[in-house]
């Protein structure tokens, strides 16, 4: 299944993902980084690394709503997994360390938890969701007091529902923020942050 396929619909603008988000495999993945896909990573995983990945959303969930608990814990660990492969480990969340080696904006979380997402959904583990790209808001979509801001973007297969996966508002490693689109579109922030 090829991620840039199906872009999410909303009242943003839609992203070109580069072309290496629409077939990515454990063993052979690129993850972005650099600030706004700058630079390039090409990882392998090997197969005790995605086995520790197929085991958080192996067990089948009862529900759409506990298989994004799922998939926000397997992204976590994507990102230790990676990060340790890539110095990506040191990043911050937000853009806390601009600047420094290591450090991703939300053009590079966004694009790399697209290929997350696409390597799970390609390897049968979402049950109740499918990939949906990625979408950004800001000034051009009626948000003028905010800077432009990414996310990927997922989809809930019975009921429709687009959901934000946002890894950017934390450090490496921690599960990301899944909140519906109609929130995320309207300059949804996290409590506190």
């Amino acid at each position: 299944m090829s991620a840039t396929n199906n872009l999410t619909g909303g009242t943003g603008f839609r992203i070109q993902l580069p072309a290496f988000v629409e077939r990515p495999r454990p063993g052979d993945f690129s993850i972005c980084h650099g600030n706004t896909c700058a630079e390039r990573a090409r990882i392998s995983l090997s197969d005790s690394d995605w086995d520790q990945v197929r085991a958080v959303l192996k067990q089948p969930p009862p529900d759409a709503s506990m298989e994004r608990v799922n998939i926000a814990a397997a992204v976590a660990l994507l990102e230790n997994l990676v990060g340790r492969m890539t110095g990506t480990d040191v990043d911050l969340g937000k853009d806390d360390g601009m600047g420094r080696p290591g450090q991703l904006d939300c053009i590079d979380e966004s694009v790399n938890t697209t290929v997350y997402l696409t390597m799970l959904q390609n390897d049968g583990l979402l049950r109740f969701h499918s990939v949906g790209g990625q979408a950004t808001r800001g000034p051009f979509t009626g948000l003028l007091t905010q800077w432009p801001h990414s996310t990927s973007v997922m989809r809930d297969t019975e009921s429709g529902t687009e959901y934000a996966v946002d890894s950017w508002f934390l450090a490496n490693g921690e599960p990301p923020f899944i909140v519906p689109m109609s929130e995320w579109w309207r300059g949804w922030r996290p409590p506190g942050l």
